[in-house]
C-alpha cells in the first residue's frame, strides 16, 4: 500500500502540533511550580519541626522546675529559668507566625501548581482534539487514494476489454 502511495507521488505531510513550543514550556513551567511546591512544603515542615521543637523544651523546662520546686533551689537559679523560659515563649510564639506565613505560601505556590496544570491541560486537550481532525483527514486522504486506484484499476480492466 505505501509503495502505491510512493508510486503516486501521494504523501501526506506527518502531524505537527502547531502549539508544541507553547505546550513545552507550559510543562516546564508546571514542573518548576510542582519543584516550587515540594520546596514550600519541606520549608513548611521543617517550621512545624522547629515549633514543635521548642514547645517540647519549654514543656520539659515547666516539669523540671515543678519537680525542682519541691527541692530547695536557689533564687538565681529559679530565675535563669523563668527568663529562659519568657525566651522560649518568644520563640515559640514568633516560630508559630512563621509556620503560618509558610501555611500562606504552600496556599500560594499549590494555586500556582494548578494553574499550571490547568493551563498544560489545556493544551494538551488542544493537541488530542488536532490529532483527531489530522486521523480523520489522513482517513479521508487514504480513501482517495484508495478510490482513485480503484478507478484506475477499473479503467485499466476496461481498456483489457475493449482490445479484446
Amino acid at each position: 500500500y505505501r509503495s502505491w502511495l510512493i508510486i503516486l507521488g501521494a504523501e501526506m505531510k506527518k502531524f505537527a502540533y502547531r502549539f508544541q513550543n507553547i505546550l513545552n514550556i507550559r510543562e516546564l513551567q508546571e514542573e518548576e511550580a510542582a519543584r516550587n511546591f515540594r520546596i514550600s512544603l519541606q520549608e513548611l515542615a521543617e517550621s512545624i519541626q522547629q515549633l514543635d521543637d521548642f514547645r517540647m523544651e519549654y514543656r520539659s523546662l515547666v516539669d523540671e522546675l515543678s519537680q525542682d520546686q519541691s527541692k530547695i533551689i536557689d533564687i538565681n537559679m529559679r530565675l535563669m529559668y523563668n527568663n529562659y523560659l519568657k525566651v522560649l515563649d518568644k520563640k515559640i510564639e514568633e516560630q508559630f507566625f512563621l509556620v503560618q506565613e509558610k501555611e500562606k505560601v504552600v496556599e500560594e505556590k499549590r494555586d500556582e501548581l494548578q494553574e499550571a496544570v490547568k493551563e498544560r491541560k489545556i493544551l494538551e486537550n488542544l493537541r488530542t482534539k488536532d490529532l483527531e481532525n489530522y486521523m480523520l483527514e489522513l482517513r479521508r486522504w487514504e480513501q482517495e487514494i484508495i478510490d482513485d486506484l480503484t478507478i484506475q484499476r477499473s479503467g485499466h480492466g476496461r481498456q483489457k476489454e475493449a482490445a479484446d
